[in-house]
């Protein structure tokens, strides 16, 4: 259904002479469920075939699916789309998998603990905990957490890598936002580009090896994405670590600095901003 410049999904559930009435089902949007909303019929789009199919979508398509969405600005069916991706590459949570721990949760200073990648040995039944084995094993509680299951495979992790890049940026384009979507997906990114950069044992690059320099370029921008996003939550405290380390990463660019400062500029006597 067209609201504006944009497309939302919803479910007609009264139809009267020249005008309906739908139920947002506010999934993916800071707004509850909106039920009785009037709408006149001249502005209802039917859904694209693929939204109702049962089929079982390959990643690529469904990545095309998202993409499509993505133009009809619906980013909150793109993001449902493009996570049903997210899992069909990555599997799911059990022993012996990989995953990203991403703790959404900020300490007495406005700070995240920064996301944690590695193998589960063991999963608590009551999945309250779980022993992820890094450089060693760590019982580590799941309350509050976000996990995501990471291939084993080099040019699989990639492709999780794009997806979650899609979903990141697609999250700030819904209205209203939500960053914490953002902030979980490029956490997520971090996670795997550090564990490539640090050459850790998480990921087997015999199928998909890759240039650091690539990965360097995506960590910066998955640092600079999450560092708008908790902008936008007013944890400036954590958005100015995450554009220091984007300035570490790239210190010569001087868009580094730039980039973010649109997003700063509103903010009073922020000691983020600056000026290159």
């Amino acid at each position: 259904m067209k609201v504006g410049d944009r497309t939302r999904s919803a479910m007609v559930t009264v139809v009267d002479s020249n005008s309906v009435e739908v139920l947002y089902d506010g999934i993916y949007s800071d707004d509850e469920e909106e039920e009785g909303i009037a709408i006149m019929e001249s502005a209802l789009v039917s859904l694209e075939t693929f939204e109702y199919s049962n089929e079982d979508f390959g990643v690529e398509e469904l990545r095309k699916q998202g993409a499509i969405l993505a133009k009809m600005r619906d980013f909150g069916a793109g993001i449902r789309i493009l996570e049903k991706a997210s899992r069909k590459i990555s599997g799911v949570v059990s022993v012996g998998a990989n995953i990203v721990l991403v703790d959404m949760t900020f300490d007495d200073r406005g700070v995240m603990q920064d996301p944690m990648m590695g193998t589960i040995g063991t999963i608590e039944e009551d999945m309250s905990s779980i022993e992820l084995m890094i450089d060693e094993d760590l019982v580590v509680p799941l309350k509050d957490k976000a996990m995501v299951p990471v291939p084993c495979h080099g040019s699989q992790s990639l492709v999780l890598i794009s997806i979650c890049s899609e979903i990141a940026k697609f999250a700030l384009k819904i209205e209203p936002c939500i960053p914490a979507i953002t902030v979980k997906y490029t956490a997520v990114i971090i996670a795997i580009c550090n564990c490539i950069l640090s050459k850790q044992e998480h990921i087997d690059w015999d199928d998909g090896m890759t240039d650091g320099r690539r990965i360097v370029d995506i960590l910066f921008n998955a640092t600079v994405l999450k560092s708008r996003a908790h902008i936008l939550q007013s944890r400036l405290k954590q958005a100015s670590i995450d554009i220091k380390r984007a300035v570490m990463l790239k210190p010569a660019d001087a868009g580094a600095r730039q980039m973010v400062s649109p997003q700063l500029s509103c903010v009073p006597d922020s000691p983020l901003v600056f000026t290159g």
